[in-house]
């Protein structure tokens, strides 16, 4: 008898240990908080003028860049110039989509991204595209000639 008394002991003792191991186990520790990065909330007009600012800066470097490289007719581009060409396209590409931008200039900058990407495509030997781009983007800064210039900058 003393036996049985000792086994349910036993018995009770560990059914109770893995209860709690169960409960303390199952239990997920508090995720620590993440540092919470908070976003400078800026207006929209601020935006627009920030956006406006730095398209400036990458369209009026790009024009300028393609000034150096001298090319004249797209119908008889060097080899040099057309790799030139193709990188500066791809970088300003690739600094336009870096901008943060209002949904009012989004038309202006999905143009200067396709144009580019034209470019891009042409340059790289589809060279029905070169023209094509060239296009988009001269009618860009024909229509808006304050990305060049930085003058009459739009509110």
């Amino acid at each position: 008898m003393e036996n049985k008394k000792t086994l349910t002991v036993i018995f009770l003792i560990v059914i109770t240990a893995a209860a709690v191991l169960a409960i303390v186990f199952s239990r997920q520790p508090a995720a620590p908080k993440a540092a919470v990065k908070e976003e400078v909330q800026i207006s929209e007009a601020e935006l627009e003028k920030q956006y406006q600012s730095e398209i400036i800066k990458i369209m009026t470097a790009y024009s300028k860049s393609l000034a150096e490289i001298g090319i004249v007719n797209t119908n008889n581009i060097k080899d040099d110039q057309r790799a030139n060409w193709l990188e500066l396209a791809k970088q300003t590409k690739n600094n336009l989509l870096g901008l943060k931008l209002t949904a009012k200039d989004k038309d202006r900058h999905l143009e200067l991204v396709l144009g580019l990407s034209f470019l891009e495509q042409g340059l790289g030997g589809e060279g029905e595209k070169l023209e094509a781009g060239k296009k988009i983007i001269d009618q860009v800064i024909a229509k808006d000639p304050w990305l060049i210039k930085g003058e009459d900058l739009k509110q």
